[in-house]
């Protein structure tokens, strides 16, 4: 893959005793020198990414300049020097595109890739639509998977720490014929909220993960071939929220709910309240952060002469979608929970066949 790959090749220089190392990039659809690129680019291997802790995209926040996302939320909601998509749903697409293998991740609330087996990560800050299309106006972030091995290897991973934190990634790679190579990656991770319904006890913000990562890889005279298949499930509930009021004088805050005396005034400054406390005041009824994801990716690449030819495949299918959402902050009214109107249309007869999505793309390079 051309897209992702960040790698270091030998020492041009030397300077003050130290081994100068260049960095080499693909942000231009071809490897090239870091420092020769004209693009603002923040590239990271494998080591680099250890070594910062970064286990996912949402933690490039705190490392890469110019890249912001709203923290807590369970979609990705990325934004480059400000330009990014605060919508969120099925209909709405990313202003910054993320790219896994080069097949792109349409949607935010899929883009939090974490760090499974990422061998290196480009962002790239700035409108790339000349070489990556739609969806790029703030720039793109391109991940790369570590590819199998040609030699048998394995690894053991593990991390624990509060509210009962667990990571556990296992993987093994190694080849099955002369040319072609496999590998399998197994990841796990839970967490348990970090803020408490004050009256119901729920938490929110939790963590609970699962996923496998499929790979083979074929090398030939003239001829790659590179399949990924992916599986992802997310069981969790909402990111939290709590309420600051910023005026009196809005129309909301006149307003009760039928049978609940309480002004939205009053059950406001209670859950600013509650900040303290690490405690929110949400929905009575639970709310679900769902997903199953099924990707699949096949890249195939030809070299005639000077020239690569390139054939990308991606696929996507999403279902067991199910995703609540809380914009008031408060137990007395439901504003943009799609989960609780889908309840109150279920009580009143009304069925919905739940949401399914499916995303095909294909993509054909010629490179010399």
């Amino acid at each position: 893959a051309i897209v992702c790959l960040s790698s270091i090749t030998a020492p041009p220089a030397i300077a003050q005793g130290m081994i100068l190392e260049e960095v080499v990039v693909t942000a231009r659809r071809r490897e090239e020198s870091l420092q020769e690129t004209p693009v603002a680019v923040s590239a990271f291997g494998n080591d680099e990414m250890r070594a910062a802790q970064i286990d996912g995209v949402g933690d490039l926040t705190a490392r890469v300049p110019g890249l912001s996302r709203r923290e807590g939320r369970k979609e990705a909601d990325l934004s480059i020097r400000g330009v990014g998509q605060r919508v969120r749903g099925a209909n709405a697409d990313p202003a910054v595109g993320v790219y896994v293998d080069n097949i792109f991740i349409p949607r935010s609330d899929s883009q939090l890739v974490d760090a499974i087996n990422l061998e290196s990560v480009q962002v790239l800050r700035g409108p790339q639509g000349t070489l990556f299309g739609k969806n790029t106006a703030g720039g793109a972030l391109l991940l790369t998977t570590r590819k199998p091995s040609d030699v048998a290897e394995g690894f053991v991973s593990g991390d624990f720490g509060d509210l009962d934190r667990a990571r556990v990634r296992i993987g093994q790679s190694g080849p099955l014929t002369d040319r072609l190579a496999a590998g399998i990656v197994i990841d796990y991770a839970r967490e348990d909220g970090y803020r408490e319904d004050a009256d119901t006890g729920s938490d929110y913000g939790d963590t609970n993960r699962r996923s496998v990562l499929g790979q083979f890889n074929y090398q030939g005279d003239s001829f790659d071939a590179d399949l990924m298949l992916f599986w992802g499930k997310q069981e969790e509930n909402f990111a939290p929220v709590n309420c600051v009021l910023a005026s009196v004088s809005g129309a909301l805050q006149g307003f009760t709910a039928p049978g609940d005396a309480r002004s939205y005034v009053d059950v406001c400054n209670r859950s600013k309240a509650l900040l303290n406390d690490e405690k929110v005041l949400v929905d009575q009824q639970v709310q679900p952060w769902e997903m199953t994801n099924r990707l699949a990716g096949l890249t195939l690449q030809w070299d005639i002469g000077d020239l690569q030819f390139k054939s990308i495949t991606g696929y996507l299918y999403q279902d067991d979608i199910l995703q609540g959402g809380e914009v008031d902050a408060s137990p007395i009214f439901t504003i943009n929970n799609r989960v609780e109107a889908n309840r109150q249309l279920r009580a009143n007869g009304i069925e919905d066949d739940g949401e399914e999505r499916t995303f095909y793309s294909q993509e054909f390079q010629l490179i010399g």
